[in-house]
């Protein structure tokens, strides 16, 4: 799988002023991602609320949450417009001339300006490529010095830039007037940043000074191998592979000369290693549209996850917990909703956990021998590996008896129907919930506490008496727990 996804930007464009945020600048630059050096125009990219959500949030950090996002983070693209200087003219432009959703599809149409055609479209000199997975980490300050180092990087020797127009193309001209300042705010966290996360590191010296002010530095560039690279990089990569945005098979996997990515040689990708049960799992919260990659660095690390007798049924440990969670969740944004309940422990606690082994239990029993040795032996193995192999077992398995085979399953909510029953309400017992969820209870009343003490501190007020106010803090505490308690009561 090819996990490039290279952005090809006019040297102009990156020397012009423009301030975006981390989210904005991400997205912008995957739009631009998406162009080729074939085209002529710029396109419609069309795009389903749901993939932008699934791009955006891709290692699980939640940067869009809703739709309402989405145009959030259009506005704040266009009111933090491109500036530069065309001979005797400055000139202001917007990214993004026009964005349409449509309700019935929930799609979202991006258009852009015309005005930047020269800046992205038919380059065939002065132009910089990048893997957008070098930026996918940085703020915003240091994705645009990454632009603008990796503009200079071919030269190989070092550059002077200004101080002035490095705070010019970052748009921060009126901020941080001391150079211990700057360096302190941008520079450093820069130098920090890219060396973590990027294909290129820097050092700088002072060079030109103007009394005791520093006018310019001296940058030398190097190459990298990053000290940190995500593996939900890859999970990135392949999502961008199955976004159409509107265009044709044909135009996403046109071969272009003059960009030629690193090659990686026998790179696997995050679901490679996973067994045939963990994929089966991995898909189907994906489909739900849960992160892939937080599936397989949080779900599939977790010792629960882990616990032996689920091994090789993990597919169905989580369809039962998810199944569970549908059942008590109202959500309108379930995966999202998903995700927080898992971290806030909803997903996990022990009874639960105790009762959704029972149901895998219960699932096993109801398998053929065959379909539960063809499980056991998969349970250490690849997907991958085992694919072909499974595949030939299911044949002969077809042939000799046509029972349900590896890849058939039967209706999960009866072998564990006593969790999707509404129990009987009973009164809140807090000592009984104190002895039996301890350590919950702690991380709860800590919350409120440090609620009380923001509070105070939000409304001017000094020295806060946590003696004074432990009663409402204990109140308030009990209150949290019995609302966390409700929300997994089974």
């Amino acid at each position: 799988m090819n996990s490039e996804i290279a952005v090809v930007k006019s040297n102009k464009l990156i020397e012009t002023g423009y301030k975006l945020g981390s989210r904005e600048q991400f997205f912008i630059l995957f739009l631009i991602s998406r162009i080729t050096p074939q085209d002529t125009e710029f396109k419609e990219y069309r795009i389903h609320y749901k993939d932008i959500a699934k791009l955006m949030n891709f290692d699980g950090r939640r940067r869009v949450a809703n739709k309402d996002d989405v145009f959030k983070m259009m506005n704040n693209l266009n009111t933090q417009p491109i500036r530069f200087t065309d001979g005797d003219e400055d000139v202001q432009m917007v990214w993004i001339s026009k964005l349409r959703y449509n309700k019935p599809t929930q799609e979202f149409t991006f258009t852009f300006d015309s005005e930047l055609k020269a800046f992205l479209l038919q380059l065939k000199e002065h132009f910089t490529l990048y893997n957008i997975s070098n930026i996918a980490y940085l703020s915003g300050h240091s994705t645009r010095i990454y632009e603008v180092l990796k503009r200079h990087q071919y030269k190989k020797t070092p550059i002077v830039l200004t101080i002035k127009d490095l705070k010019f193309w970052l748009q921060i001209e009126d901020k941080y007037p001391e150079y211990y300042e700057f360096k302190r705010w941008v520079l450093e966290p820069s130098r920090i940043e890219l060396e973590q996360y990027t294909d290129i590191r820097f050092t700088y010296t002072e060079a030109e000074k103007e009394g005791k002010k520093i006018l310019s530095l001296q940058f030398t560039i190097y190459d990298n191998e990053p000290k940190d690279k995500p593996t939900s990089l890859n999970i990135l990569a392949s999502m961008s592979e199955r976004l159409s945005l509107g265009q044709t098979k044909n135009q996403e996997t046109i071969k272009v000369e003059q960009i030629k990515p690193k090659k990686t040689t026998g790179a696997k990708t995050d679901t490679d290693n996973l067994t045939y049960a963990q994929f089966k799992a991995f898909q189907f919260l994906q489909d739900k549209g849960v992160n892939g990659g937080w599936i397989v660095k949080t779900i599939f690390a977790d010792s629960k996850t882990q616990y032996e007798p689920l091994k090789g049924f993990e597919d169905i440990y989580l369809q039962l917990m998810w199944q569970f969670f549908e059942f008590k969740s109202k959500s309108k944004e379930p995966a999202g909703a998903f995700v927080n309940w898992y971290k806030d422990g909803k997903l996990t606690d022990g009874a639960l956990h105790a009762r959704f082994t029972e149901g895998v239990i219960n699932r096993v029993k109801q398998m053929t021998e065959s379909e539960q040795q063809n499980r056991l032996k998969a349970k250490s193995i690849s997907h991958a590996v085992f694919k072909e192999q499974a595949l030939a077992e299911q044949k002969m398995a077809i042939l000799n008896n046509p029972k349900p085979s590896l890849h058939q399953t039967v209706p999960l909510k009866d072998s564990l129907a006593h969790l999707f029953v509404k129990p009987e309400k009973q009164p809140f017992d807090i000592e009984k919930f104190k002895a039996e969820y301890t350590e919950q209870y702690q991380k709860i009343y800590e919350k409120a506490k440090n609620d009380y003490i923001q509070f105070y501190k939000d409304s001017g007020l000094k020295n806060f008496d946590i003696e004074k106010n432990i009663a409402n803090i204990q109140h308030r505490a009990n209150e949290m727990s019995e609302v966390w308690y409700k929300d997994i009561k089974i």
